[in-house]
């Protein structure tokens, strides 16, 4: 359960994505400080799309209760700030086959495209036999939860 939870480290065949600013595209005196909440929501739908298992961002791994949102205009991952430029998506996959059909699905992608437009540069690595994902270090709240009670029937 702890591994479903990601609680636990993982490691596994996968691709390394790295965002880093654009330099020779951006005008004088013009500055990429951090990477829009929506870009890396989108990205994280691609990625999931593609058979993505697991994911971390800025080292900070990524679970179905995640929060990716813009607090006065910093982008939080629930609660660590994502404020220095490159930021590195590690990906953890199944097996090499589809680390291999994940990064050629990512070379061709539209995020690509939507980070260029933010003068956002989004780089593929070759997939790799072992990337380590950390586990996800905040606490887990379970709120309105209760065993089920067998005894009493009901649908199971």
């Amino acid at each position: 359960m702890k591994v479903e939870a990601g609680l636990t480290e993982i490691s596994g065949p996968g691709i390394i994505l790295k965002i880093e600013p654009v330099y020779e595209a951006m005008k004088p005196g013009e500055t990429v400080s951090t990477v829009a909440p929506e870009l890396l929501k989108r990205l994280l739908n691609e990625l999931n799309m593609y058979e993505a298992k697991y994911v971390s961002i800025d080292g900070q791994r990524i679970i179905n209760t995640t929060v990716i949102r813009d607090i006065n205009k910093d982008t939080k991952i629930d609660g660590h700030t994502v404020s220095t430029l490159p930021v590195e998506v590690r990906v953890v996959v199944d097996n090499m086959n589809t680390a291999q059909k994940l990064y050629n699905r990512m070379q061709v992608s539209k995020s690509v495209e939507e980070f260029f437009i933010d003068n956002l540069r989004l780089t593929v690595s070759q997939p790799k036999a072992v990337i380590q994902i950390p586990a996800y270090e905040n606490p887990i709240h379970i709120r309105d939860m209760v065993p089920v009670d067998t005894e009493k029937g009901g649908n199971s």
